[in-house]
């Protein structure tokens, strides 16, 4: 059967023949499955391309980084190699000095920061145009902080970030902004290499797309996930004017948009009927009173009104008369809006 005669050790021939002549069909499917899994692996080792998802693109890039108006360290967002995942680095004197990755997909992940435990989460608006945060972390001393955020573009080579972050007993809203860096000299290679260029199509398209007018849904998407302050925070930097009607007050009202909220919209569409600061320094509700006080004293028998210089047209309620601009005595500012002290020749 076998010829074992050409081996010195006739035994082992015969056993190496019959191995050979007879191998069966099990040991070539675990020899391909063991081929298929090397060269996976080693294509994963040799794939070092890097996936730009389009909701990430507009934020892709390096920035220089400003708290009230104090330029901080630089802010490079880097793609990876999974497309819903970038690198936030930040530079100091062109050396990296942190890493952080972010997965927008709403998981929260699990990091510690200066010996406080917990949680982030990031996910994307419902219009995909900006980023939702939340975190939550405790530290040795049990001391609890929870903070709610948002990463919104506020140009076409500018965005900003807002932050409430509370504790038990306290509250704190911090607003950074970013520019984008006209010029990188210096950065390291790593970073640049995996950057698209600077006046790359697709990344102006996705920044001008970034920048759309935010909508009353944008607006209620918003409050339903983030802190109040950080939405009116975000709202008075974009500085949208809203036509707001009674029904869409409603709405709002109905799907729990914080009064908050509201008010700076009403803010906004009706600003001729707003105080946007007080020299005094009286609070809000202080505010809203002295100026209904004015208001039903000037509309019976007060001085004439002197429109600002911007305005074009008569605040609702006013009218040119031949004594000059006079508030009707029968009108009534829509949803409780406040209006401003008037100027008294």
């Amino acid at each position: 059967m076998f010829n074992a005669s050409k081996s010195h050790r006739p035994g082992l021939g015969v056993w190496r023949s019959a191995r050979t002549r007879f191998r069966g069909p099990g040991v070539g499917i675990a020899l391909a499955a063991s081929l298929l899994a090397s060269s996976q692996r080693l294509a994963a080792q040799q794939d070092t391309t890097v996936r730009i998802d389009g909701r990430w693109r507009a934020y892709i890039g390096c920035w220089a980084s400003y708290t009230e108006a104090v330029r901080g360290a630089d802010l490079c967002i880097v793609p990876t190699r999974d497309s819903e995942t970038v690198e936030m680095i930040s530079v100091v004197h062109d050396s990296i000095t942190s890493r952080t990755t972010i997965t927008a997909s709403g998981q929260r992940a699990f990091r510690t920061r200066a010996d406080c435990t917990g949680w982030d989460s990031v996910r994307w608006s419902l219009d995909e145009r900006r980023l939702y945060i939340r975190t939550e972390y405790v530290c040795p001393t049990g001391l609890t902080q929870v903070s709610t955020g948002m990463i919104a573009m506020s140009g076409l080579n500018s965005f900003s970030r807002f932050d409430n972050a509370r504790s038990e007993h306290a509250g704190a809203l911090r607003m950074m902004t970013y520019s984008a860096l006209a010029e990188t000299p210096g950065l390291p290679d790593e970073l640049l290499s995996r950057l698209p260029p600077r006046d790359d199509g697709e990344t102006r398209a996705a920044r001008i797309n970034s920048t759309a007018f935010v909508s009353v849904a944008d607006v209620a998407d918003a409050a339903k996930a983030l802190d109040a302050v950080v939405v009116e925070t975000w709202l008075s930097d974009r500085g949208h004017v809203y036509s707001l009607t009674p029904e869409a007050v409603r709405t709002l009202r109905d799907v729990a948009v914080p009064e908050g909220v509201i008010d700076m919209m009403l803010r906004r569409s009706h600003r001729e009927l707003f105080a946007m600061h007080a020299e005094d320094g009286l609070p809000r509700h202080a505010r809203a009173k002295k100026a209904r006080a004015v208001r039903l004293r000037t509309a019976s028998s007060g001085p004439a009104f002197t429109p600002p210089e911007r305005t074009t047209r008569p605040p609702p309620g006013w009218s040119l008369t031949s004594d000059g601009w006079k508030l009707d005595p029968a009108f009534e500012p829509p949803f409780g809006v406040i209006l401003p002290p008037l100027r008294v020749p």
